[in-house]
């Protein structure tokens, strides 16, 4: 869902100027201009997989893809999508999608928590053409504009120069709109029969200044400027360059009231955000007095379309609500005294571009689900014969992958901690999901399972830190995380269940979970400065074993592996009893400063962080199967490989 400012045509993001950069697109749909064909739903490229190796597609993320139609024309229609660098057509008659050769310079980046977008795109009106399939491809380099006609037919192109010392201002069917700081010099530029015609645009005021286009379509250009007493607009008629004022002082002294207008084919759209009010006015009559719609139940941040009779409007996202999904689009309709508000669509994004038939194209879901899920698409609405408003789907829009914040392999099941299914960040961030894989020949995956709700308090998580949640597998169907819950006990979840599982109580202030096997954990006091090790019960709460000041330790199965604190002295102890079983000493008696066990190997941390060293547990294993020693030396992480003593085995992922 786009966060967008208040054009609804391509409406510019509030927080990003328009850029005018240079050869926006060089290659596109037309004659001479090669498209590649795509899936109707355009997804962008899958990583390459090796032969016996498993890629697992992350999750949809709960906050839909940003996508943003950049020109409706008649046949089809031009879109960007996020982590797409991709110019896409989509044929309204048959869905098919095609890519444009030329791409974006990276990925267009969208960021969810307050929908502002990154990217060397424009969404000023008709940066790419409005209101016709002419495609308009604008080179600031080269200062001219290559309009495609026919959407890849055999309309073929031409090339229109932009006058020295205008800048480009859009294009609206075949005419290219550019302007000056002087509105005496703002031009019509039309290339016909290998001849370029620059038409003045007439009857605008003198001394209007700040002069922006508003909107437009292949008739007509609705310019906003400037004067001594505020606002102003006037329509441009795009045959003849002669400018009308439009009404927009319904109460001469409250220059304030009007707020814009759109264009639809139609109508005129005049909005009164102030007041509540939205007038449409008959577009061959504009003399006619016209029909008033109540607008209060929308902020003033709403967009607007028009359908025949009925307004619509969407709100942009919310995070103030949760809302990051989009909000719902309504039809505004009235029977001559009282407006009446319909659902269309829940949610749906921000942005509304009209066709040249009349309908309005918007993104948006196949239907409403609280959590989960969204089936994202572009949808054409429309109003039918009886006065009602129908919409139907154009292409579908791939969900965006989830971020993983975390995950955790044990015991042939795959858990993850990502921003899926519910994004509500002051309380919920995603979900944790589990897949089980097979464990024969290359894993593939038999189940996958949500298992519940990633808390804010679940890790240290925002856009600087996306893993930001640590998790471990016991090995034996459970997964848990190092932060502690709410009320400070760790918890681990049954894989597949939503509700928590067995906790352990340590009493500290801070505990943090860093090793677990089976039953067994050691948990960190953060800030104690201490270290527990601790004993899980099947349900409910666990109880701690032993308390003592934090070391390197490392669980597998029933063996606890500790490292002295100094020395280079490594025991390992049984648990629960704690019987002494076996010991090893570091080369150089370097002190580890972090330990891992993992079935028949020991792997410890000395000196500089992560530096990794391993002791082989079996005097057995050959210095082939074990990584390179490195030089020996210091204990700042240039330590050999040493020699330990077996861990006990044990069946784990």
């Amino acid at each position: 869902m786009a966060r967008l400012g208040s054009h609804r045509h391509r409406p510019r993001p509030g927080s990003r100027p328009v850029r005018r950069t240079a050869a926006v697109l060089a290659a596109a749909l037309g004659l001479g201009l090669p498209l590649a064909p795509t899936p109707a739903a355009a997804v962008p490229a899958a990583p390459t997989v090796s032969a016996g190796e498993l890629v697992l597609p992350a999750a949809a993320r709960a906050v839909p893809r940003f996508t943003c139609i950049l020109n409706a024309g008649t046949s089809g229609f031009l879109w960007v999508q996020e982590g797409d660098d991709r110019y896409l057509w989509t044929d309204y008659a048959t869905g098919t999608t095609t890519a444009l050769e030329q791409r974006l310079p990276v990925p267009l980046q969208y960021d969810i928590d307050n929908g502002t977008y990154l990217g060397d795109v424009s969404f000023a009106p008709g940066h790419y053409g409005d209101g016709s399939d002419t495609v308009a491809l604008y080179s600031e380099e080269d200062a001219q504009v290559t309009l495609v006609r026919g959407a890849g037919t055999s309309g073929g192109t031409t090339v229109v120069p932009v006058p020295e010392g205008h800048t480009y201002e859009g294009t609206f069917g075949d005419t290219v709109l550019t302007g000056t700081s002087n509105p005496g010099a703002f031009q019509l530029v039309r290339a016909d029969d290998g001849e370029v015609r620059g038409t003045p645009v007439t009857g605008l005021p003198g001394g209007a200044h700040d002069i922006r286009v508003e909107d437009g379509d292949a008739r007509s250009v609705i310019l906003r400027y400037q004067t001594e007493d505020g606002s102003h607009w006037s329509i441009v008629d795009l045959a003849t360059g002669a400018a009308e004022a439009l009404p927009d002082r319904p109460s001469p002294q409250e220059g304030w009231e009007v707020t814009g207008f759109r264009l639809s084919p139609g109508s005129v759209l005049r909005l009164r955000t102030g007041r509540g009010k939205a007038d449409l006015f008959d577009r061959a009559d504009p003399a006619a007095a016209p029909r008033t719609l109540e607008t209060s139940a929308l902020s003033y941040q709403a967009a607007y379309g028009v359908v025949g009779s009925a307004l619509l409007g969407v709100e942009p996202m919310s995070p103030g609500d949760d809302k990051y999904r989009g909000q719902p689009l309504f039809a505004l309709g009235s029977d001559g005294s009282d407006t009446a508000l319909t659902k269309v669509m829940d949610p749906a994004a921000r942005q509304l571009v009209q066709a040249p038939d009349g309908s309005v194209l918007v993104a948006g879901a196949a239907q409403y689900v609280d959590r989960g899920d969204l089936d994202w698409g572009v949808y054409r609405v429309a109003q039918g014969a009886d006065g009602s408003v129908t919409r139907s789907r154009l292409t579908a829009v791939q969900p965006m992958p989830a971020q993983v914040h975390g995950l955790s392999l044990g015991s042939g099941i795959l858990t993850t901690a990502d921003d899926s299914t519910l994004y509500e960040p002051h309380t919920v961030i995603g979900a944790y999901r589990s897949t089980w894989l097979t464990t024969s020949g290359t894993p593939s995956p038999s189940r996958t399972t949500v298992d519940g709700l990633v808390s804010g308090w679940d890790g240290p998580c925002d856009e600087t830190t996306p893993r930001c949640i640590r998790m471990f597998a016991d090995g034996t169907g459970h997964h848990g995380r190092r932060d502690p819950t709410e009320s400070g006990l760790t918890m681990l979840r049954s894989n597949g269940a939503a509700d928590w599982g067995p906790t352990l109580d340590t009493g500290d202030d801070s505990p943090q979970l860093a090793d677990l096997s089976g039953r067994y954990a050691v948990v960190d006091g953060a800030s104690s400065g201490k270290q527990y090790i601790g004993e899980f019960a099947t349900a409910g709460s666990g109880k701690v074993l032993l308390k003592r000041d934090r070391a390197a330790a490392a669980v597998w199965g029933s063996t606890l592996w500790s490292g002295a604190a100094s020395g280079g002295k490594v025991t390992a102890t049984r648990l629960p009893a704690g019987t002494a079983v076996e010991s090893f000493t570091t080369r150089n008696g370097c002190t580890p400063s972090d330990l891992q066990a993992v079935d028949r190997f020991v792997y410890w941390c000395a000196g500089t962080p992560g530096a990794t060293h391993t002791a082989p547990a079996c005097t057995t294993v050959r210095p082939s199967a074990l990584p390179p020693p490195r030089t020996a030396g210091s204990c700042s992480g240039t330590d050999t490989w040493s020699s330990g003593f077996p861990a006990p085995s044990r069946t784990a992922g």
